[in-house]
């Protein structure tokens, strides 16, 4: 039989011992310190050596004896030390009612809007400081609400079309076999000018095709997806991406209509994406770093062209044994072959 809940009176005894006094850490030790007072000074110790000793003094010692006579030992619990008297508000109570009213109104606004509004259309003046401590002061008694920025959840994408989760162990041994494909964005020096650009990177042969667009939509996306069926020199048998809509509609539907497994990788997972990451990386330190043209679409498209041809067939690879992926995609053809 399993038993869930205990007897009403187990609950009450358990309540009655964690409020008893020997339960609680101060009050245990304030007794302890009352007693070894009294014990060493009925051996003749003076006030220097009891303090020392007990580690409290003369004065406390009297005033915690003094609790423990017209309390008992709940006298010596930890007692607020909240002032007597509290320093009252010495703001109008009509001004902290057009604060509230104005903060209900916009509950976006901090202190320095309020406090602006306050002299602009009520001719009240009060330092900012005050107007934030009316507004703590009201968040705490509940009279005006606190704003929280929280993230937007995002639903779950439900995979009902074309497109798969992804699944673990997918390595890409083969040329073709796991394509990575993702997308960054490229500003221009003077920060007025901002492009997208795609990366396609094999797995196997570390192969790479680039190309820039005006924006990273899923026809953009499908339109960099004809680019690499028409320029890698194998056959692409599956593609990899993260979550990001531009891989979806357009994009999804032309890996359909091709018979190409998409694959979608998990949120937050850029490491499972590391090769084409690597790839993004390089770009930005070996082509846009130097690159001196026009921020345009159709001047950045000839350069990117060339320097996609230098990594594949001239630039060494340490993953390689320092051979280009152009080579490296040779030599296992010529194996299989």
């Amino acid at each position: 039989m399993q038993i869930k809940y205990l007897p009403k009176t187990v609950y009450q005894l358990n309540k009655i011992a964690n409020n008893d006094i020997h339960f609680n850490d101060i009050a245990s030790k304030r007794i302890l310190q009352l007693n070894q007072w009294e014990r060493f000074k009925a051996k003749g110790l003076n006030k220097k050596d009891l303090q020392d000793i007990t580690g409290i003094s003369q004065a406390t010692y009297y005033r915690l004896k003094k609790a423990k006579e017209t309390f008992g030992v709940k006298g010596l619990d930890k007692q607020s030390t909240c002032p007597h008297k509290l320093r009252l508000s010495k703001i109008n109570p009509n001004t902290k009612e057009i604060i509230y009213k104005i903060r209900k109104e916009n509950p976006t606004y901090g202190k320095a809007k309020l406090t602006r509004i306050l002299v602009r259309d009520h001719d009240v003046k009060i330092s900012e400081s005050s107007v934030g401590r009316v507004i703590t002061k009201a968040i705490k008694l509940g009279q005006v609400e606190r704003i929280t920025y929280g993230k937007i959840k995002r639903k779950a994408r439900i995979f009902n079309t074309h497109a798969q989760r992804w699944r673990y162990g997918m390595k890409g041994k083969m040329p073709g076999e796991l394509i990575q494909i993702d997308h960054m964005s490229v500003t221009s020096s003077y920060g007025s000018h901002t492009l997208k650009h795609f990366t396609a990177y094999d797995r196997c042969t570390k192969m790479t095709i680039h190309e820039v667009y005006s924006n990273a939509s899923s026809a953009s996306a499908a339109k960099f997806l004809e680019k690499i069926l028409a320029q890698f020199p194998f056959q692409i048998r599956s593609i990899q991406v993260d979550g990001g809509s531009e891989f979806m509609k357009d994009f999804e539907a032309l890996c359909a209509q091709k018979n190409i497994p998409l694959y979608v990788l998990p949120p937050k997972s850029p490491k499972l994406n590391g090769g084409v990451e690597r790839c993004n990386k390089t770009s930005r330190h070996e082509f846009y770093q130097f690159y001196d043209g026009i921020h345009s679409v159709s001047a950045i498209r000839p350069a990117l062209e060339r320097f996609a041809a230098h990594y594949n067939t001239f630039r060494p690879h340490r993953a390689l044994d320092l051979d280009t992926p152009f080579d490296y995609y040779l030599s296992i053809s010529r194996e299989v072959a």
